[in-house]
This record gives structure tokens, sequence and C-alpha cells, in this order.
């Protein structure tokens, strides 16, 4: 069972149609999965889950940076997390690192610079980008993908955490199958 975190801004609801459903359906075509907004995420809940995805959210929706409940959550989370944009960010600030203003939007090019089962082989492919924050690399994480200088993803070497900071949703949909296959 797939714990998907809607990590949308509640009173931008209108997001959660454009940046959780279309994961929930591609996840539902593999397992059966369970929305849950991430303000009603807890320790307790996450133990009942085999994995989490950290969905994406609107590009002027920035409320998870500052919410500290969610942050201890992440980084006590027994299971395998993929994030993605948001939770990719909330990811990077649970371990230590950092968010900056950066927004990038459109289908940008990205390097895979690290040979990964996430995203596979060393090559360029195109994602699509639509953020308004950067993240730096906390300690014990390494790059799996760039663009400019800017981390695009990366992993924990110490657990199965994986953040993406574009949204496969709309284009990669084989990176999300990748992590519900590992």
């Amino acid at each position: 069972m797939i714990l998907l975190v809607d990590m949308c801004g509640i009173s931008l609801r209108m997001s959660t149609m454009e940046f959780v459903r279309p994961v929930e359906q591609m996840v539902l075509e593999r397992a059966e999965c369970a929305v849950v907004h991430r303000t009603r995420l807890s320790a307790e809940l996450v133990r009942g889950y085999d994995k989490a995805i950290l969905c994406g959210n609107a590009l002027k929706d920035n409320d998870h940076l500052n919410d500290q409940n969610l942050l201890y959550i992440i980084r006590n989370i027994p299971i395998p997390i993929l994030g993605i944009c948001a939770g990719m960010q909330s990811i990077s600030l649970a371990y230590g690192g950092a968010a900056y203003e950066w927004c990038d939007i459109g289908l940008k090019n990205i390097s895979v610079v690290k040979e990964d089962n996430l995203l596979g082989e060393r090559r360029v492919f195109q994602g699509y980008h639509l953020h308004s924050h950067g993240v730096t690399l906390p300690e014990n994480f390494v790059t799996l993908a760039e663009k400019d200088g800017h981390v695009m993803a990366f992993r924990s070497v110490e657990q199965e955490i994986y953040g993406v900071l574009f949204h496969p949703e709309v284009r990669n949909e084989w990176i999300i199958e990748n992590f519900l296959k590992m």
C-alpha cells in the first residue's frame, strides 16, 4: 500500500487535481494507495504503508517550507520515500539542506550524473519544471541529476529516500514506476 502525501496548501485545493491526482492515477495502475494531506500526516499513520510519495504543489504554494511537523515526520518515516518538487524541498530541509529561491518553468534538459535504480544510466532527458525553489544537497545524500549546477534529483546514502525537483507525473512516469518497483 502506497501513501500519497498531498503537499498543496489548504486554500489551494484545486492544486490537488493538478499535482496529486495524476500521481494517484499512475500508482493505482500498479498498487493500492491512499491520499493524506500533509497537515494530517503522523508517525502512526505512516506505519500502515509500504512506501510514501510526497507530491508536488503549485508554484507560489510554499507553506510546506515552514511546516516543522512535516519535516519532523519526514525525518522519522521508516519506509521508502519519493519526494516530487515540494516533496524534495521538504526532504532536503528535513535532513539539514536548504531551499533557495529559484524559479524554473517548462520542459528542460536534465543530466543524470550518477547511475541509479530511480533514473537509470547517465544520460540527458527532458523533465517538466514548475518550481519557485531549488535545494542544496543534505549531508549523506548524493546528486543523481542536475541542471545548470542545480540539484534535480538526489538520494540518501543511508535509506531509500529519493527526491526529484521536476514533475515526473507530467512526462516521466517511468520514474514513479521505478520507485514502485524498488
